[in-house]
């Protein structure tokens, strides 16, 4: 992995973006909004990018209660591996009485996949409902 920025400023005692740009494209920006740990993926998703897809969702389980939003919405391609990263993180989250919210674009082709595979989806406006702490935006 290589790390492009790590911006760490406070602003209402939020962390602004850190971002990770990996060796063929993908790149992670972790944020934190209205108390949403964020982990937005960009490019497209293989089984090589699982690790370290994994240490950027990480620091969501250092708190408690787990808030989880990992936006999916500029992905076009997510592999059988990253699927199931995905459902391993629902776990993850569920067995520590927290709330994973996965948005993706409302034409993604693996949205119903991941929706068979037990992980509920929301759209792009619906994210951003949630995370300017619209209730109406809430999943689940």
């Amino acid at each position: 992995m290589i790390v492009v920025q790590d911006d760490f400023v406070v602003d209402h005692a939020e962390t602004v973006p850190s971002r990770s740009e990996h060796p063929h494209g993908l790149r992670t920006i972790n944020t934190i909004a209205n108390g949403w740990d964020c982990l937005k993926v960009e490019g497209d998703i293989f089984a090589i990018d699982i690790p370290s897809l994994s240490a950027a969702a990480n620091h969501a389980f250092l708190k408690r209660p787990v808030r989880l939003v990992v936006d999916l919405t500029a992905v076009v391609v997510c592999r059988e591996e990253g699927i199931g990263w995905l459902r391993e993180i629902s776990h993850r989250v569920g067995r520590r009485g927290g709330e994973l919210v996965v948005a993706v674009s409302t034409d993604a082709p693996f949205q119903q996949l991941l929706e068979y595979e037990g992980v509920a989806t929301i759209d792009g406006s619906q994210l951003t409902r949630l995370l300017s702490d619209d209730p109406t935006a809430r999943c689940g």
